[in-house]
């Protein structure tokens, strides 16, 4: 990751997650004294779900991979600290991080109204479109959200995917 890139990106996930803990707990010690104390980066994510973002590495479980791993790992470096992974449910990641059980959370988080009312989110790191992905080779498969009304339909909960699906009558 470029040297000017990576201090800019950490430098907008610690005000991110400073102003995040800070805003909801007025007696804890804010998220970057933690930090500096505990030379500890603790950041939240979903590797259940979390793929391309943060997943376990197929050959060591012990092990995490991913865009955001290697953000935390620069992060927490710019910061002095070590990074260290907290798994947590992806819809839960923002309750989690106003709870304190981490300093950040990193994982494909989408800006959406609903989310900036009830944390501060950094500038977009990565953008990427909703696609719809259906089995190749089956004729039957719907090919848009107007195919979709009244199906089932598979996506992470909380996400801007489900708000998509949810208005099209998925």
């Amino acid at each position: 990751m470029p040297g000017a890139f990576r201090a800019c990106a950490a430098f907008l996930l610690l005000l991110s997650s400073a102003a995040v803990f800070e805003a909801r707990a007025e007696d804890v010690p804010s998220a970057l004294a933690r930090v500096r104390e505990k030379s500890e980066l603790r950041w939240g994510a979903d590797a259940q779900g979390g793929a391309p973002y943060v997943f376990l590495n197929p050959r060591d479980p012990n092990q995490h991979l991913g865009y955001e791993v290697e953000l935390a790992e620069a992060l927490a470096e710019k910061l002095g600290a070590r990074a260290s992974f907290v798994q947590g449910d992806y819809d839960k990641l923002l309750d989690l991080v106003a709870r304190g059980d981490f300093e950040v959370a990193l994982n494909g988080i989408e800006a959406t109204e609903e989310k900036k009312r009830v944390c501060e989110l950094t500038r977009s790191y990565y953008v990427a479109p909703e696609r719809l992905a259906v089995r190749a080779g089956d004729a039957l498969a719907p090919r848009s959200l107007v195919a979709l009304r009244g199906r089932r339909v598979a996506t992470l909960p909380s996400t801007l995917a489900e708000q998509i699906l949810v208005r099209a009558g998925a």
